[in-house]
Protein backbone atom coordinates (compact mmCIF):
# COMPACT_ATOMS: atom_id res chain seq x y z
CA UNK A 1 0.00 0.00 0.00
CA UNK A 2 1.35 3.45 -0.93
CA UNK A 3 2.01 6.08 1.74
CA UNK A 4 -0.93 8.32 0.81
CA UNK A 5 -3.37 5.39 1.02
CA UNK A 6 -2.04 4.49 4.48
CA UNK A 7 -2.81 8.03 5.67
CA UNK A 8 -6.23 8.13 4.04
CA UNK A 9 -5.37 11.02 1.73
CA UNK A 10 -7.89 11.79 -0.99
CA UNK A 11 -6.85 14.95 -2.86
CA UNK A 12 -3.87 14.89 -5.21
CA UNK A 13 -2.08 17.60 -3.22
CA UNK A 14 -2.56 15.67 0.04
CA UNK A 15 -1.25 12.48 -1.55
CA UNK A 16 1.86 14.28 -2.74
CA UNK A 17 2.41 15.80 0.69
CA UNK A 18 2.12 12.36 2.33
CA UNK A 19 4.54 10.77 -0.14
CA UNK A 20 7.14 13.57 -0.14
CA UNK A 21 9.73 11.73 1.92
CA UNK A 22 9.65 8.72 -0.43
CA UNK A 23 10.01 10.61 -3.72
CA UNK A 24 13.20 10.49 -5.78
CA UNK A 25 14.96 13.67 -6.89
CA UNK A 26 13.49 13.33 -10.39
CA UNK A 27 9.99 12.81 -8.99
CA UNK A 28 10.38 15.95 -6.91
CA UNK A 29 10.92 17.86 -10.16
CA UNK A 30 7.49 16.70 -11.26
CA UNK A 31 6.05 17.94 -7.95
CA UNK A 32 7.65 21.37 -8.42
CA UNK A 33 6.09 21.73 -11.88
CA UNK A 34 2.70 20.69 -10.57
CA UNK A 35 2.84 23.24 -7.75
CA UNK A 36 4.22 25.97 -10.03
CA UNK A 37 1.25 25.56 -12.41
CA UNK A 38 -1.47 25.03 -9.78
CA UNK A 39 -1.54 21.40 -11.02
CA UNK A 40 -2.54 22.38 -14.54
CA UNK A 41 0.60 20.64 -15.87
CA UNK A 42 -0.87 17.39 -14.55
CA UNK A 43 -3.70 17.59 -17.08
CA UNK A 44 -1.21 17.35 -19.98
CA UNK A 45 0.14 14.18 -21.59
CA UNK A 46 2.91 12.09 -20.05
CA UNK A 47 5.38 13.43 -22.62
CA UNK A 48 4.34 17.04 -22.02
CA UNK A 49 4.58 16.80 -18.21
CA UNK A 50 7.93 15.00 -18.50
CA UNK A 51 9.27 17.73 -20.78
CA UNK A 52 8.16 20.51 -18.41
CA UNK A 53 9.76 18.74 -15.45
CA UNK A 54 12.85 17.76 -17.48
CA UNK A 55 12.49 14.10 -16.55
CA UNK A 56 11.72 10.93 -18.49
CA UNK A 57 8.28 9.55 -19.26
CA UNK A 58 8.84 6.46 -17.10
CA UNK A 59 9.66 8.78 -14.17
CA UNK A 60 6.25 10.42 -14.52
CA UNK A 61 4.53 7.03 -14.60
CA UNK A 62 6.46 5.81 -11.54
CA UNK A 63 5.50 9.02 -9.75
CA UNK A 64 1.76 8.62 -10.45
CA UNK A 65 1.88 4.95 -9.46
CA UNK A 66 3.62 5.83 -6.21
CA UNK A 67 0.69 8.11 -5.41
CA UNK A 68 -1.72 5.20 -5.90
CA UNK A 69 -3.18 5.94 -9.33
CA UNK A 70 -3.89 2.83 -11.39
CA UNK A 71 -3.58 4.73 -14.67
CA UNK A 72 -2.20 8.02 -15.90
CA UNK A 73 -5.72 9.03 -16.92
CA UNK A 74 -6.82 8.69 -13.28
CA UNK A 75 -3.98 10.99 -12.31
CA UNK A 76 -5.02 13.51 -15.00
CA UNK A 77 -8.58 13.52 -13.72
CA UNK A 78 -7.33 14.19 -10.18
CA UNK A 79 -5.14 17.03 -11.50
CA UNK A 80 -8.12 18.54 -13.33
CA UNK A 81 -10.16 18.56 -10.11
CA UNK A 82 -7.22 19.99 -8.15
CA UNK A 83 -6.67 22.79 -10.66
CA UNK A 84 -10.37 23.71 -10.81
CA UNK A 85 -10.70 23.90 -7.02
CA UNK A 86 -7.50 25.88 -6.57
CA UNK A 87 -8.44 28.68 -8.96
CA UNK A 88 -12.02 29.13 -7.79
CA UNK A 89 -12.66 32.83 -7.19
CA UNK A 90 -15.25 34.43 -4.90
CA UNK A 91 -17.35 34.96 -8.03
CA UNK A 92 -17.42 31.26 -8.95
CA UNK A 93 -17.91 30.25 -5.33
CA UNK A 94 -20.86 32.63 -5.09
CA UNK A 95 -22.41 31.24 -8.27
CA UNK A 96 -21.96 27.70 -6.94
CA UNK A 97 -23.67 28.74 -3.71
CA UNK A 98 -26.60 30.20 -5.62
CA UNK A 99 -27.15 26.89 -7.38
CA UNK A 100 -26.92 24.89 -4.17
CA UNK A 101 -29.17 25.38 -1.15
CA UNK A 102 -27.84 28.26 0.90
CA UNK A 103 -28.46 28.58 4.66
CA UNK A 104 -30.41 31.73 5.48
CA UNK A 105 -30.65 31.69 9.28
CA UNK A 106 -28.01 32.26 11.92
CA UNK A 107 -28.20 28.76 13.39
CA UNK A 108 -27.46 27.13 10.02
CA UNK A 109 -24.61 29.51 9.15
CA UNK A 110 -23.01 29.31 12.61
CA UNK A 111 -23.36 25.52 12.45
CA UNK A 112 -21.38 25.42 9.20
CA UNK A 113 -18.66 27.62 10.66
CA UNK A 114 -18.42 25.57 13.86
CA UNK A 115 -18.23 22.38 11.82
CA UNK A 116 -15.30 23.76 9.82
CA UNK A 117 -13.53 24.73 13.07
CA UNK A 118 -14.10 21.27 14.55
CA UNK A 119 -12.94 19.54 11.37
CA UNK A 120 -9.77 21.65 11.36
CA UNK A 121 -8.88 20.76 14.94
CA UNK A 122 -9.76 17.09 14.44
CA UNK A 123 -7.38 16.85 11.48
CA UNK A 124 -4.44 18.79 12.90
CA UNK A 125 -1.23 16.81 13.12
CA UNK A 126 -0.36 17.22 16.82
CA UNK A 127 3.31 16.39 16.23
CA UNK A 128 3.52 19.01 13.48
CA UNK A 129 1.85 21.63 15.68
CA UNK A 130 4.21 20.89 18.60
CA UNK A 131 7.20 21.39 16.30
CA UNK A 132 5.86 24.78 15.22
CA UNK A 133 5.24 25.86 18.81
CA UNK A 134 8.80 24.94 19.81
CA UNK A 135 10.14 26.91 16.84
CA UNK A 136 8.18 30.00 17.84
CA UNK A 137 9.14 29.62 21.50
CA UNK A 138 12.87 29.52 20.69
CA UNK A 139 13.98 33.11 21.33
CA UNK A 140 17.20 32.53 19.36
CA UNK A 141 15.10 32.31 16.21
CA UNK A 142 13.86 35.39 14.33
CA UNK A 143 10.19 35.18 13.38
CA UNK A 144 8.85 36.78 10.20
CA UNK A 145 5.18 36.40 9.26
CA UNK A 146 3.77 36.96 5.78
CA UNK A 147 0.39 36.75 4.08
CA UNK A 148 -1.25 37.94 0.90
CA UNK A 149 -4.45 39.70 -0.04
CA UNK A 150 -6.78 39.13 2.89
CA UNK A 151 -4.57 36.57 4.64
CA UNK A 152 -2.18 39.36 5.62
CA UNK A 153 -4.48 39.87 8.59
CA UNK A 154 -3.29 36.53 10.05
CA UNK A 155 0.37 37.51 9.55
CA UNK A 156 -0.11 40.83 11.35
CA UNK A 157 -2.15 39.27 14.13
CA UNK A 158 0.44 36.57 14.85
CA UNK A 159 3.30 39.08 14.82
CA UNK A 160 1.35 41.45 17.08
CA UNK A 161 0.69 38.68 19.60
CA UNK A 162 4.27 37.38 19.52
CA UNK A 163 5.98 40.77 19.81
CA UNK A 164 5.10 41.47 23.47
CA UNK A 165 6.14 38.01 24.70
CA UNK A 166 9.33 37.29 22.71
CA UNK A 167 11.92 39.38 20.86
CA UNK A 168 12.54 39.40 17.11
CA UNK A 169 9.01 38.89 15.82
CA UNK A 170 7.73 40.99 12.92
CA UNK A 171 5.34 41.01 9.98
CA UNK A 172 7.03 41.25 6.59
CA UNK A 173 4.40 43.68 5.35
CA UNK A 174 4.83 46.15 8.22
CA UNK A 175 8.30 47.53 7.57
CA UNK A 176 9.11 51.24 8.08
CA UNK A 177 11.21 53.59 5.91
CA UNK A 178 9.52 52.51 2.70
CA UNK A 179 11.28 49.15 2.36
CA UNK A 180 9.35 46.41 0.58
CA UNK A 181 8.93 42.96 2.10
CA UNK A 182 11.27 41.55 -0.59
CA UNK A 183 14.06 43.85 0.64
CA UNK A 184 14.22 41.76 3.80
CA UNK A 185 15.15 38.58 1.93
CA UNK A 186 18.78 39.66 1.62
CA UNK A 187 19.21 39.26 5.38
CA UNK A 188 17.42 35.90 5.79
CA UNK A 189 19.38 32.95 7.12
CA UNK A 190 19.22 29.70 9.12
CA UNK A 191 18.12 31.48 12.30
CA UNK A 192 14.97 32.83 10.63
CA UNK A 193 11.52 31.25 10.74
CA UNK A 194 9.05 32.43 8.09
CA UNK A 195 5.39 31.78 8.94
CA UNK A 196 3.41 32.04 5.69
CA UNK A 197 -0.36 32.17 5.25
CA UNK A 198 -1.42 31.18 1.74
CA UNK A 199 -4.92 30.11 0.74
CA UNK A 200 -6.48 29.60 -2.67
CA UNK A 201 -5.98 31.36 -5.17
CA UNK A 202 -2.40 31.41 -3.88
CA UNK A 203 -0.32 34.61 -3.96
CA UNK A 204 2.76 34.79 -6.16
CA UNK A 205 4.41 37.35 -3.84
CA UNK A 206 3.97 35.10 -0.77
CA UNK A 207 5.24 32.04 -2.64
CA UNK A 208 8.26 33.99 -3.95
CA UNK A 209 9.14 35.32 -0.48
CA UNK A 210 8.87 31.90 1.17
CA UNK A 211 10.82 30.15 -1.60
CA UNK A 212 13.75 32.58 -1.47
CA UNK A 213 13.79 32.51 2.34
CA UNK A 214 13.93 28.70 2.27
CA UNK A 215 16.76 28.76 -0.26
CA UNK A 216 18.74 30.94 2.16
CA UNK A 217 18.32 28.43 4.98
CA UNK A 218 15.24 29.83 6.75
CA UNK A 219 12.67 27.44 8.20
CA UNK A 220 9.30 27.91 6.47
CA UNK A 221 6.05 27.18 8.33
CA UNK A 222 2.89 27.17 6.21
CA UNK A 223 -0.77 27.65 7.09
CA UNK A 224 -2.87 26.73 4.07
CA UNK A 225 -6.11 25.10 2.95
CA UNK A 226 -6.91 21.53 1.98
CA UNK A 227 -5.66 22.08 -1.57
CA UNK A 228 -2.19 23.07 -0.32
CA UNK A 229 -0.32 26.17 -1.44
CA UNK A 230 2.72 25.54 -3.67
CA UNK A 231 4.75 26.53 -0.58
CA UNK A 232 3.96 23.07 0.79
CA UNK A 233 6.53 21.72 -1.68
CA UNK A 234 9.41 23.16 0.35
CA UNK A 235 7.91 24.12 3.74
CA UNK A 236 9.33 22.35 6.79
CA UNK A 237 5.98 22.33 8.60
CA UNK A 238 2.44 22.55 7.22
CA UNK A 239 -0.88 23.10 8.99
CA UNK A 240 -3.98 22.59 6.83
CA UNK A 241 -7.18 24.48 7.54
CA UNK A 242 -10.68 23.23 6.65
CA UNK A 243 -11.80 26.51 5.14
CA UNK A 244 -14.15 25.40 2.36
CA UNK A 245 -17.49 27.22 2.29
CA UNK A 246 -19.91 25.47 -0.03
CA UNK A 247 -22.63 28.09 0.26
CA UNK A 248 -20.94 31.49 0.05
CA UNK A 249 -18.40 33.49 -1.99
CA UNK A 250 -15.64 33.39 0.64
CA UNK A 251 -13.92 30.47 2.34
CA UNK A 252 -14.04 30.46 6.13
CA UNK A 253 -11.22 32.18 8.03
CA UNK A 254 -12.56 31.40 11.50
CA UNK A 255 -10.83 27.97 11.64
CA UNK A 256 -7.41 29.53 10.94
CA UNK A 257 -8.01 32.16 13.60
CA UNK A 258 -8.98 29.44 16.05
CA UNK A 259 -5.80 27.47 15.38
CA UNK A 260 -3.69 30.60 15.89
CA UNK A 261 -5.41 31.38 19.19
CA UNK A 262 -4.89 27.81 20.41
CA UNK A 263 -1.28 27.78 19.25
CA UNK A 264 -0.50 31.05 21.03
CA UNK A 265 -2.02 29.79 24.26
CA UNK A 266 0.04 26.59 24.04
CA UNK A 267 3.11 28.63 23.14
CA UNK A 268 3.07 30.53 26.42
CA UNK A 269 3.31 27.24 28.33
CA UNK A 270 6.62 26.57 26.54
CA UNK A 271 8.12 29.84 27.78
CA UNK A 272 9.18 31.20 31.16
CA UNK A 273 6.03 32.81 32.66
CA UNK A 274 8.07 35.38 34.61
CA UNK A 275 9.88 36.48 31.45
CA UNK A 276 6.59 36.73 29.56
CA UNK A 277 5.02 38.79 32.37
CA UNK A 278 7.95 41.18 32.48
CA UNK A 279 8.00 41.63 28.70
CA UNK A 280 4.25 42.37 28.61
CA UNK A 281 4.68 44.87 31.46
CA UNK A 282 7.53 46.60 29.62
CA UNK A 283 5.66 46.63 26.31
CA UNK A 284 2.79 48.52 27.95
CA UNK A 285 4.97 50.86 30.01
CA UNK A 286 4.74 53.70 27.50
CA UNK A 287 1.38 52.91 25.94
CA UNK A 288 -0.74 55.94 25.12
CA UNK A 289 -4.40 56.41 24.49
CA UNK A 290 -5.71 53.36 26.33
CA UNK A 291 -9.01 54.42 27.91
CA UNK A 292 -8.62 51.80 30.61
CA UNK A 293 -5.81 53.86 32.10
CA UNK A 294 -7.31 55.97 34.84
CA UNK A 295 -4.66 58.70 34.47
CA UNK A 296 -5.32 59.41 30.78
CA UNK A 297 -6.56 62.93 29.89
CA UNK A 298 -9.59 61.45 28.12
CA UNK A 299 -10.53 59.49 31.25
CA UNK A 300 -10.20 62.56 33.47
CA UNK A 301 -12.18 64.72 31.05
CA UNK A 302 -15.10 62.32 30.70
CA UNK A 303 -15.28 61.82 34.49
CA UNK A 304 -14.89 65.48 35.43
CA UNK A 305 -17.67 66.72 37.62
CA UNK A 306 -18.89 63.30 38.65
CA UNK A 307 -19.48 62.86 42.40
CA UNK A 308 -16.55 61.35 44.23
Amino acid sequence: MNESAKLGCTSLAAKIRAATSTLSRAERRVVRILHATNFRAGTASVANLAAQAEVSGPTVIRFTSRLGYASYRSFQEAAEVEFAERVESPATLYQRGRIQSRPTDLDAVSGNILNSVKETFDRIDRVELDKIIKLLANERRHICTIGGRGTDVFAHMLAARLYPIRPNARAAGAQPLGFSQEDQLAFMGPRDVVVAFDFRRYEESTIFFARIAASKGATVVLFTDAWLSPIADFASNVITISSDNSSGPYDYWTPCLGVLEAMLEMLTSEMNPEVIGERIRLSEQYSRGLLAQGDSPAFKETNEGEPK
